[in-house]
């Protein structure tokens, strides 16, 4: 059996996170503030950039994509952010991830999953180039798991598909001080958290030498590329 696009599995449209993620936001934000202390360094890098755009963000924690969305205000026009994530099936294992992760309320934050199983980025991903196309703005983890030992993992080759279908710069972005982060840290404001952005890298970057490249050399790209750009980010 085919596994089916995203839009035929959607309960929610896509939209309802237009309002969903600010409505987080102002529970979020007030937390990542007093218990995180976040940082944000390198926003002159993309505050005149136009939605639309990839960022790609390390993962360390699932704290990362809240605290990613909270480095902006809830008026800032890279809000709402359409984040990749994997389907509800994915998280049946854990009875309180099963729960909230891929269901409605992770929609309504903004996280749409890709489709698994095709072997074509354009497939798996015709939700959030849609969106990119549409002006709309997308997360996405290259690694595509969140890492188990602090340090960067090997990129998939989504990043660059999403930057190349949808034609769309892609913001390399880190963040520093989540990684296994205990409830006693957290109430008692132990970690320091950082959120650098970089410069943006546009597709023509990404395919200096052959504009034809397969998609065999997307990860490789990723690698090079993008994550090189992350690691000097978090390495500050």
């Amino acid at each position: 059996m085919q596994p089916t696009l995203n839009k035929e599995r959607f309960i929610l449209p896509y939209w309802t996170c237009e309002i969903g993620q600010r409505i987080s936001m102002l529970i979020t934000g007030p937390v990542c503030r007093v218990f995180f202390r976040t940082r944000v360094m390198g926003y002159e890098n993309i505050k005149d950039l136009k939605p639309g755009v990839v960022f790609a963000l390390n993962h360390t924690s699932e704290w990362d994509p809240i605290v990613f969305a909270n480095g902006f205000n809830i008026f800032s026009k890279m809000i709402p952010l359409y984040t990749t994530s994997r389907e509800k099936n994915f998280y049946k294992t854990s009875a309180l991830r099963s729960i909230f992760y891929g269901g409605n309320l992770f929609r309504f934050m903004g996280a749409f999953p890709v489709v698994v199983g095709v072997k074509n980025y354009e497939r798996s991903l015709a939700f959030h180039i849609k969106m990119l196309k549409n002006g709309k703005n997308v997360l996405i983890f290259p690694e595509g798991h969140c890492t188990k030992d602090g340090k960067l993992q090997p990129a998939k080759g989504g990043v660059v598909a999403l930057a190349r279908a949808a034609n769309v710069p892609v913001i390399p972005v880190g963040v520093t001080g989540l990684f296994n982060i205990t409830p006693k840290e957290f109430f008692l404001r132990k970690r320091r958290v950082g959120l650098y952005f970089g410069k943006p890298i546009y597709p023509n970057e990404l395919f200096l030498e052959n504009g034809r490249v397969g998609y065999s050399a997307y990860p490789q790209i990723a690698n090079e590329i993008i994550m090189s750009k992350i690691a000097e980010l978090i390495d500050l």
